[in-house]
Protein backbone atom coordinates (compact mmCIF):
# COMPACT_ATOMS: atom_id res chain seq x y z
CA UNK A 1 0.00 0.00 0.00
CA UNK A 2 1.39 3.54 -0.95
CA UNK A 3 2.31 5.66 2.09
CA UNK A 4 0.89 9.30 2.50
CA UNK A 5 3.30 12.47 2.46
CA UNK A 6 3.99 14.56 5.09
CA UNK A 7 0.33 16.44 5.22
CA UNK A 8 -1.28 12.69 4.98
CA UNK A 9 -2.21 13.27 1.48
CA UNK A 10 -2.27 9.46 -0.42
CA UNK A 11 -2.70 10.90 -4.01
CA UNK A 12 -3.58 14.18 -5.36
CA UNK A 13 -5.28 15.27 -8.89
CA UNK A 14 -4.52 18.73 -10.09
CA UNK A 15 -5.92 20.62 -12.95
CA UNK A 16 -3.90 20.00 -16.38
CA UNK A 17 -2.98 24.02 -17.85
CA UNK A 18 -3.85 22.70 -21.41
CA UNK A 19 -6.81 20.88 -20.62
CA UNK A 20 -7.98 23.61 -18.53
CA UNK A 21 -6.05 26.25 -21.18
CA UNK A 22 -8.73 24.71 -24.00
CA UNK A 23 -11.58 24.38 -22.12
CA UNK A 24 -11.57 27.86 -20.84
CA UNK A 25 -11.50 29.23 -24.31
CA UNK A 26 -13.74 26.94 -25.92
CA UNK A 27 -16.14 28.59 -23.44
CA UNK A 28 -15.39 31.72 -24.03
CA UNK A 29 -15.56 31.44 -27.67
CA UNK A 30 -19.29 29.92 -27.38
CA UNK A 31 -20.74 32.44 -25.34
CA UNK A 32 -19.34 35.53 -27.44
CA UNK A 33 -20.69 33.43 -30.46
CA UNK A 34 -24.05 32.64 -28.80
CA UNK A 35 -23.99 36.61 -28.13
CA UNK A 36 -23.11 37.65 -31.39
CA UNK A 37 -25.85 35.37 -33.34
CA UNK A 38 -28.52 36.85 -31.24
CA UNK A 39 -27.76 40.52 -32.63
CA UNK A 40 -27.36 39.15 -36.21
CA UNK A 41 -30.32 36.21 -36.52
CA UNK A 42 -33.54 37.53 -37.98
CA UNK A 43 -35.16 35.48 -34.74
CA UNK A 44 -38.20 37.35 -32.92
CA UNK A 45 -36.95 39.60 -29.44
CA UNK A 46 -37.70 36.20 -27.66
CA UNK A 47 -35.70 33.74 -29.75
CA UNK A 48 -32.79 36.41 -29.58
CA UNK A 49 -33.19 37.20 -25.79
CA UNK A 50 -32.89 33.81 -24.83
CA UNK A 51 -29.18 33.47 -27.38
CA UNK A 52 -27.90 35.93 -24.82
CA UNK A 53 -29.02 34.15 -21.79
CA UNK A 54 -27.32 31.22 -23.11
CA UNK A 55 -24.08 32.90 -24.00
CA UNK A 56 -24.18 35.10 -20.66
CA UNK A 57 -24.49 31.71 -19.42
CA UNK A 58 -21.38 30.20 -21.16
CA UNK A 59 -19.37 33.43 -20.06
CA UNK A 60 -20.39 32.63 -16.18
CA UNK A 61 -19.86 29.35 -16.65
CA UNK A 62 -15.84 30.06 -17.87
CA UNK A 63 -15.79 32.33 -15.11
CA UNK A 64 -16.10 29.80 -12.96
CA UNK A 65 -13.69 27.62 -14.54
CA UNK A 66 -11.43 29.90 -13.74
CA UNK A 67 -12.11 30.86 -10.50
CA UNK A 68 -11.68 26.73 -9.70
CA UNK A 69 -8.58 26.54 -11.52
CA UNK A 70 -6.34 26.75 -8.64
CA UNK A 71 -8.18 23.70 -6.59
CA UNK A 72 -7.12 20.31 -5.91
CA UNK A 73 -8.62 16.80 -5.22
CA UNK A 74 -6.85 14.91 -2.68
CA UNK A 75 -6.88 11.13 -0.89
CA UNK A 76 -6.57 10.74 2.45
CA UNK A 77 -7.31 8.66 5.56
CA UNK A 78 -10.88 10.73 5.83
CA UNK A 79 -11.64 10.45 2.39
CA UNK A 80 -11.59 12.39 -0.55
CA UNK A 81 -11.59 15.89 -0.10
CA UNK A 82 -10.68 19.44 -1.87
CA UNK A 83 -7.83 21.68 -0.79
CA UNK A 84 -10.47 24.28 0.80
CA UNK A 85 -12.17 21.26 3.10
CA UNK A 86 -14.88 20.37 1.12
CA UNK A 87 -15.53 16.72 1.96
CA UNK A 88 -16.71 15.04 -1.65
CA UNK A 89 -16.77 11.70 -0.28
CA UNK A 90 -16.19 9.94 3.39
CA UNK A 91 -13.84 6.64 3.39
CA UNK A 92 -16.66 4.86 5.56
CA UNK A 93 -19.49 5.78 2.25
CA UNK A 94 -17.30 4.84 -0.35
CA UNK A 95 -19.00 1.09 -2.09
CA UNK A 96 -17.00 1.00 -5.30
CA UNK A 97 -14.88 2.70 -7.54
CA UNK A 98 -16.26 2.59 -11.54
CA UNK A 99 -13.30 3.97 -14.12
CA UNK A 100 -14.17 1.55 -16.91
CA UNK A 101 -14.66 3.03 -20.46
CA UNK A 102 -18.64 2.84 -20.27
CA UNK A 103 -18.90 3.88 -16.45
CA UNK A 104 -20.87 7.01 -15.78
CA UNK A 105 -17.83 9.24 -15.28
CA UNK A 106 -16.01 12.38 -16.25
CA UNK A 107 -13.45 12.11 -19.50
CA UNK A 108 -10.05 10.98 -18.14
CA UNK A 109 -11.59 10.46 -14.13
CA UNK A 110 -13.25 8.21 -12.29
CA UNK A 111 -16.77 7.60 -10.25
CA UNK A 112 -17.35 6.92 -6.60
CA UNK A 113 -20.87 5.50 -5.60
CA UNK A 114 -21.63 5.74 -2.12
CA UNK A 115 -24.04 4.58 0.94
CA UNK A 116 -26.02 7.09 1.30
CA UNK A 117 -27.46 10.09 -0.81
CA UNK A 118 -25.68 13.26 -0.30
CA UNK A 119 -26.46 16.97 -1.29
CA UNK A 120 -25.48 18.04 -5.31
CA UNK A 121 -22.70 19.71 -5.48
CA UNK A 122 -20.16 20.46 -8.58
CA UNK A 123 -17.23 22.27 -9.34
CA UNK A 124 -16.97 22.25 -13.66
CA UNK A 125 -14.13 20.48 -14.41
CA UNK A 126 -13.35 18.86 -11.49
CA UNK A 127 -15.99 17.31 -9.87
CA UNK A 128 -19.62 16.70 -9.20
CA UNK A 129 -21.85 15.03 -6.46
CA UNK A 130 -25.04 13.80 -7.32
CA UNK A 131 -27.16 11.66 -5.34
CA UNK A 132 -24.94 8.65 -4.50
CA UNK A 133 -22.36 9.13 -6.94
CA UNK A 134 -19.05 11.41 -7.74
CA UNK A 135 -17.46 12.21 -10.21
CA UNK A 136 -13.69 13.17 -10.34
CA UNK A 137 -11.72 14.07 -13.52
CA UNK A 138 -12.53 16.63 -16.60
CA UNK A 139 -9.67 19.18 -16.60
CA UNK A 140 -7.66 16.99 -14.76
CA UNK A 141 -4.22 14.81 -15.12
CA UNK A 142 -5.66 11.32 -16.12
CA UNK A 143 -2.62 9.98 -15.09
CA UNK A 144 -3.63 11.42 -11.68
CA UNK A 145 -7.13 10.37 -11.69
CA UNK A 146 -6.24 6.46 -12.43
CA UNK A 147 -3.33 6.92 -9.48
CA UNK A 148 -6.15 7.85 -7.19
CA UNK A 149 -8.72 5.68 -8.81
CA UNK A 150 -6.24 2.78 -8.20
CA UNK A 151 -5.40 3.79 -4.70
CA UNK A 152 -8.95 4.41 -3.70
CA UNK A 153 -10.41 1.01 -5.10
CA UNK A 154 -6.87 -0.94 -3.15
CA UNK A 155 -8.35 1.16 0.18
CA UNK A 156 -11.76 -0.06 -0.77
CA UNK A 157 -10.85 -3.82 -1.09
CA UNK A 158 -9.11 -3.67 1.84
CA UNK A 159 -11.58 -2.57 4.13
CA UNK A 160 -14.34 -5.13 2.09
Amino acid sequence: MFQPDEDGIFAKITVSGARFQFAFLVQIALGLLLIYMAFISPAGIFGKAIIVVFGIAMLVQANRLRANAKREIWLTDEGIVTNDGTVLAAMDQIVSVSRGSFALKPSNGFSVTLREKHSFLWVPGLWWRFGTRVGIGGITSAGAAKFMAEQLSLRVAQES
